[in-house]
Parts: structure tokens; C-alpha cells; sequence
């Protein structure tokens, strides 16, 4: 004691202290860059010594673009944190969402049930609780069930039509996104309470879609506060939210249960996803907190990403005379009327599925799949040690010209052949890299619904209107990702080109 405040009496206090946050530094570092089991893992050094670089490239909504140039420096596997690697490969995506031992949905998710004593599909991270959910929820999605629920698709494709007849000739042109959403919004609500939302109806959109980027924001920003807070500040999380974010979704859960009650107890209404529900053996059903957890998740789900997707595929078409002539040509010499465009029609139709196709390799809904932890598995040739995360970015393996050649181009005429090879030696590409909707037990449910509105909303739309881009936009580089897109505008000039009766 006496050699300590000897030592403090002659160096004083405040020097003491920054040698021991030196050396301390010091020894962190050497332990995050030499003896860490991620060390061998290439990547930027400021990446492995802190998590702000990966936070901050979240929060500025470039994650997609920092990973595909810190992969073209690093190559396919990329330390990006203290304790998350980046693997951009066909093969680590097979592993990490397809193959066995299971790597699981960890924290990351668990951000996304703040509050919830019983999360949905997507957040579950419980292997068992996902797939007595998923057992449940499947009859909805069987091509059976949504065959009877087309006729209500398509009355929402009939008033998508008629308003972007009414807005021809807005000057600044159609926002169709906006229209896109209003859409698959109105016809994802209908299909799981029994009526829309009544967004295309009231040409605005319900406040339900409207905070959609405000909860997704809400989960960007937990994360952040995850990885840089302290564990044991992490415990008080719930605090760190914005009281009026919890009201919102304190509002946005009592809003799901009422419709739900209110289309449980009218037995009359038409069939519809709660009817497939009904079908499900009791012991198998969901309890109501499940259904309202759910019910929000194909609301956020269904809506952004089809719309999404529907807008890409419109800027792509637009902005590649090439493709747009050759799909217009398919469609206009397929059909002589709206009544014909139908699902199984529209299903018949390559081209149309080669330019879906393109469109969701080239700007996937999501641009990275989910984060998931590993066991402690080998993933493409390199070890991942147990509790590291793992993402594989769809943006980067997309991208890839050892995947697909002409990567950065949009060119539809790539699936025409189902020849699977290797894009980097000239030969086939290698499609089966393209996974937009996931994989193995955690693959989009609601794909085939997914499908089916897109073909419906691009046949229709080609088939009565010529269009073309109202003003420049480059939708790759100036939309960012907060989990789920922030798209620029994309206006679109509308022509009638059908005179004929409608459908």
C-alpha cells in the first residue's frame, strides 16, 4: 500500500491511469488481432477491434455496397466485427441456412421480440417453436388454398389498374412504389382478416404500412445499441426505446388482435388464410398470441418486399429497351384481353419469370439474409468457431462474376437455360446461387403468393400501358437498406395502349 501511493505521489494519478488504459488497450488489441479464433480471418483491423465500422455502415444504409467492396479487397470470407464474419460464397449459404448441424437465429433476432412473449415466424429463434409455427401456418400458402383466394387478387389488380388510369397524367408521373405497396398491402390484409386495408381505395396508405420503416428502424437501432452497449446495460434495453415507439407498438399489436377476433367470430365471411387456419388439426392450431404476432409479419412482410420487387422490375424493364421489348411482345402476343391475365396463364409465360428472376438477383428484397450463429461448424472450407455470426450477403454472391457472368447487368435471358455451371469459365451460371427467398427450414413462406402477385401486377400493367421512366433515377445507388429498403422514387410515364373492355 505504502509503494502504491509512493508511486501515485511521484508519477501523480491522472498518468497512472492513462498508462493502465494503455497498456489495457494494448493487450485488447493483441488479443482481437493475434490470439482471437477469428485473427486468421481477413478483413479491415478497426473491424476486428471494434464494432462501430459494422454498425455505423448499417445505420448510414450502405451495408450492402461496404460489404461488396470489402469482399472485392478481401476475398470471400471477411471479418466485419469483433465476432461476425462475412462468407460470400453459394456454398456458405447452402451451409449456413440449409445444411446441418443447424445454425440458429440468435440475438440479432431476439431484437425483433422486444416486448413479445411470443414471437412470429420470422423472429422465432427457438428451432421447435419455428416449426410448430410453420406446420401451422403452411395450409395457408398451399397452391390449393391460394387458387380460391385469385378472384380476390385479382379485384385488387382491377383497382390497382383503374387508379393508375385516373393518374396517367399526374405531372410528376405515377410513383410506383407507392402504388406497388398500396397493392400488396391491401391484398396481403385482405387475405388474412377477410378485407384490405383500403390503401389503393383512399390513395393513401394505412398507418399499419406506414410505420413499417419506423419498426424496422426501431430493430436497426437495438442492434446497434447490442453490439456497442455493454452486456450488463443491455439488460435495461427495454428503456432505451422511444416511448412513443412502444405505444406504436403497443397500438399496432391491439390493432392485429381486434381484427383478428373480429374475423374468428364471422364465420359467415369468405374463405380466406383464417379458414385454411381453421383446417389445421386443434392440437396443431396456433394460440391467439402466435396468429397476432404472425398476422403482423405477413403485414410487414408481404407488403415491402413484393412491392419492393415490383418496382425494381419496373425500373429495370424501363431503363433496358432490350428486355422491355421482349417482355411487352410476350405479353401483348399471349393475351387479347385483361380477363385472360390469370395466375395460371401468367405462370406459362418464360420470359416474365426470367425478368422476375433477374430483378430479384439484381436487387433482392433483402440484400443480406439473416444473420445466423454458428455451433461451430466448417463453412466452405474455413472454420467458424461456436457463437460467431455468420452472414452470407445475396447483394455480394449476385454479384459475383465467378456466379454469374455479367453480373452488373440486367439480363433476363440467363435463365432461359436450366443448365446450372459456373459463370466464371464461360459455361452456364451458377443460378442456384440466387436464393432471394432463403432456404432450407427458414425459406420464405409466403414465396408462391409473392410469385403470383408479381406476375399478375407486370403482365397486367404491360398489357394496358406502355411506359416508360418521367425523370432520371438511378434506383441501385440511391436507395440505401435499413433492414428492408429505403427506395428512391421511381415515376413512371403511363400510356394506354388497351381500348378493349375490361376484365
Amino acid at each position: 500500500m505504502l509503494e502504491l501511493q509512493a508511486l501515485l505521489e511521484h508519477i501523480g494519478v491522472l498518468p497512472l491511469v492513462l498508462l493502465i488504459l494503455t497498456v489495457s488497450a494494448l493487450i485488447y488489441a493483441l488479443r482481437q488481432l493475434v490470439f482471437h479464433p477469428l485473427a486468421d480471418y481477413p478483413g479491415p483491423k478497426l473491424a476486428a477491434l471494434s464494432p462501430l465500422p459494422f454498425v455505423f455502415s448499417n445505420i448510414r444504409g450502405h451495408s450492402h455496397d461496404d460489404l461488396l467492396n470489402l469482399h472485392r479487397k478481401y476475398g470471400t470470407h471477411v471479418r466485419i466485427g469483433p465476432s461476425i464474419v462475412s462468407i460470400a460464397t453459394y456454398k456458405a449459404q447452402e451451409r449456413v441456412h440449409g445444411g446441418n448441424p443447424h445454425f440458429p437465429k440468435g440475438q440479432h433476432y431476439k431484437n425483433w421480440q422486444l416486448g413479445v412473449a411470443k414471437p412470429g415466424l420470422t423472429p422465432a429463434t427457438d428451432v421447435h417453436d419455428h416449426a410448430v409455427q410453420r406446420a401451422a401456418l403452411n395450409p395457408m400458402f398451399f397452391p390449393q388454398n391460394l387458387k380460391k383466394q385469385e378472384r380476390h387478387i385479382q379485384e385488387g389488380l382491377d383497382l390497382l389498374m383503374e387508379k393508375l388510369y385516373q393518374h396517367k397524367n399526374d405531372p410528376d408521373g405515377v410513383d410506383i412504389n407507392f402504388w406497388a405497396l398500396a397493392f400488396s398491402s391491401d391484398v396481403i390484409t385482405d387475405l388474412a382478416f377477410g378485407e384490405t386495408f383500403g390503401s389503393l381505395k383512399a390513395e393513401k396508405l394505412h398507418w399499419v404500412v406506414e410505420q413499417m420503416n419506423k419498426f424496422f428502424s426501431m430493430i436497426l437501432v437495438l442492434d446497434s445499441f447490442y453490439r456497442i452497449l455493454p452486456s450488463w446495460l443491455w439488460s435495461y434495453r427495454e428503456s432505451l426505446v422511444p416511448k412513443k415507439v412502444t405505444a406504436q407498438r403497443q397500438r399496432l399489436a391491439e390493432f392485429a388482435q381486434t381484427r383478428l377476433v373480429e374475423r374468428m367470430n364471422n364465420t359467415a365471411l369468405r374463405e380466406d388464410f383464417i379458414t385454411a387456419l381453421r383446417d389445421v388439426p386443434e392440437e396443431k392450431r396456433l394460440n391467439d398470441a402466435q396468429l397476432r404476432m404472425n398476422c403482423i409479419g405477413f403485414i410487414i412482410a408481404g407488403g415491402e418486399t413484393t412491392s419492393t420487387a415490383l418496382t425494381a422490375a419496373f425500373y429495370f424493364l424501363v431503363t433496358i429497351p432490350r428486355a422491355y421489348t421482349a417482355l411487352t411482345t410476350e405479353l401483348r402476343s399471349a393475351f387479347t384481353s385483361p380477363h385472360e391475365i390469370t395466375a395460371t396463364n401468367v405462370s406459362a409465360l418464360p420470359y416474365l419469370q426470367h425478368c422476375i428472376n433477374e430483378t430479384l438477383r439484381l436487387f433482392p428484397p433483402l440484400a443480406t439474409l439473416g444473420i445466423r450463429e454458428s455451433p461451430g461448424a466448417d463453412v466452405d472450407g474455413v472454420w467458424v468457431p461456436h457463437g460467431v455470426e455468420v452472414v452470407t450477403p445475396q447483394w455480394v454472391i449476385n454479384r459475383d462474376e465467378g456466379n454469374f457472368r455479367r453480373a452488373e447487368e440486367f439480363w433476363p435471358e440467363r435463365w432461359g437455360n436450366l443448365k446450372e455451371g459456373d459463370g466464371a469459365h464461360g459455361g452456364e451460371d451458377r443460378k442456384r446461387a440466387c436464393q432471394p427467398f432463403g432456404m432450407g427450414q427458414r425459406m420464405c413462406i409466403g414465396k408462391a403468393l409473392a410469385m403470383m402477385e408479381m406476375r399478375l401486377v407486370i403482365a397486367r400493367t404491360l398489357f394496358e400501358f406502355d411506359i416508360e421512366l418521367a425523370r432520371k433515377v438511378d434506383l441501385v445507388r440511391e436507395s440505401r437498406v435499413l433492414m428492408v429498403w429505403n427506395k428512391a422514387p421511381v415515376y413512371l410515364k403511363l400510356t394506354p395502349r388497351y381500348t378493349g373492355p375490361q376484365a
